[in-house]
């Protein structure tokens, strides 16, 4: 049965190389929630694409988009398909352990019929896929047609002989990956094309799109220190607890303050019971407010592959404290921009922030430092540049 399956897959796979899609149609399969650097990069990728001559068709599964993206969308033109099952999600748990790979194997060849069907009715030209979880629709790289994988995580893990294969394929057939840091870009090449780099493979930063300040106007703010992500384990919201009270131990009138919402929320905001001056505060939407009213950004995570906030942070001209993993070294300059300290490394972090807390003028200097670097670096329109390169006009 499976044999007769991957030959009829084979079959049409093969007759997809002699039909010639528009090169205008776009199909964006695009991995986003309510809230987060996805989502961000989701408003500027399709108005971006609509500029380089692309009609865009998204791709939507699962429990679909909430009501501010469909409006959204609708007022940029983008029309909607919706996935007849959420082919991306497997219940593993639900599956004997010796059956995972065959199992796998049929998820697979199910899936690519399915992207078959699609280019086929639709004729696109191209698809684009922005994820956030490495791994995800890989074997789209067998299809006959330029495929852009934008992979907005980091790897962790080196991918299996086969997925191993389809990538490689997929990169000798012009199928191209785009990151979002050289940290990240590098763990690929260690991961997916084991240990070697790959003309295929190109690291392009996030930008960060500024929005027109007020003036600020009134007594002067209270110290302040903004952190803005979810609320997962790799964040580290434990390590900003624990750094937090004892930066508060020496300067009790600093106020810490979590911007953003997730699985350890109850649990946070239980560790902090009592302490006003630790708040998560949840997910906002005016996020400009807080970086208007922070005195230092402070991003501890365990891992990062870029980390778009702390790049909204310098271009709001506010030092930032970041942790010595994945791309957030190459956004913050150590001792020139703010800090870039050992993760997990209470101690380090704790004198980075009092530096910076009890030194307005340090202060000051390495927030101007920061938003110049920011101009250089990850406005929109050197993103724009980057992309320019990798997905021309048609």
């Amino acid at each position: 049965m499976l044999v007769a399956a991957l030959l009829k897959l084979w079959w049409r796979i093969r007759g997809l190389r002699q039909q010639k899609g528009s090169p205008h149609q776009l199909l964006l399969v695009a991995e986003f929630g309510e809230k987060g650097g996805t989502r961000t990069y989701l408003f500027s990728l399709i108005p971006f694409l609509q500029q380089q001559g692309y009609h865009i068709t998204l791709l939507v599964s699962g429990n679909g988009i909430d009501a501010t993206m469909a409006a959204w969308l609708t007022q940029q033109g983008v029309p909607l398909l919706h996935a007849p099952f959420d082919f991306w999600c497997v219940q593993w748990h639900t599956i004997p352990k010796g059956l995972h790979r065959r199992h796998l194997l049929r998820y697979q060849i199910k899936e690519l019929h399915y992207w078959c069907d699609l280019i086929s009715t639709h004729r696109f030209g191209s698809l684009l896929f922005s994820v956030g979880y490495p791994e995800q629709y890989l074997y789209s790289f067998l299809l006959p047609l330029p495929i852009t994988y934008v992979l907005h995580t980091a790897t962790q893990q080196p991918l299996d002989g086969i997925k191993y294969r389809v990538v490689q394929y997929g990169l000798r057939k012009q199928q191209q990956i785009i990151t979002v840091s050289h940290a990240a870009q590098q763990q690929l090449w260690q991961h997916w094309c084991k240990g070697q780099p790959h003309n295929g493979i190109h690291a392009v930063y996030n930008s960060y799109t500024p929005i027109p300040l007020s003036p600020a106007v009134g007594k002067a703010k209270p110290l302040m220190v903004l952190t803005i992500g979810s609320l997962e384990p790799y964040k580290n919201p434990q390590f900003f607890i624990a750094v937090a009270q004892q930066v508060m131990a020496q300067l009790p009138d600093v106020q810490f303050v979590w911007a953003g919402d997730g699985s350890l929320m109850n649990s946070s905001t239980q560790a902090v019971a009592g302490n006003k001056g630790i708040r998560f505060i949840g997910n906002v939407d005016d996020v400009v407010h807080w970086y208007q009213q922070a005195t230092v950004y402070f991003q501890p995570s365990l891992l990062e592959s870029h980390g778009i906030a702390v790049v909204g942070a310098m271009c709001h001209a506010l030092p930032c404290v970041v942790a010595n993993h994945g791309g957030l070294p190459e956004s913050v300059l150590h001792q020139k921009t703010g800090y870039v300290v050992p993760v997990q490394d209470t101690a380090a972090a704790v004198a980075a922030l009092l530096q910076l807390l009890q030194q307005p003028a340090l202060c000051m200097q390495m927030g101007m430092a920061g938003q110049q670097r920011y101009q250089q670096l990850f406005t929109p329109m050197q993103w724009q540049a980057a992309m320019q390169l990798l997905i021309p006009h048609v």
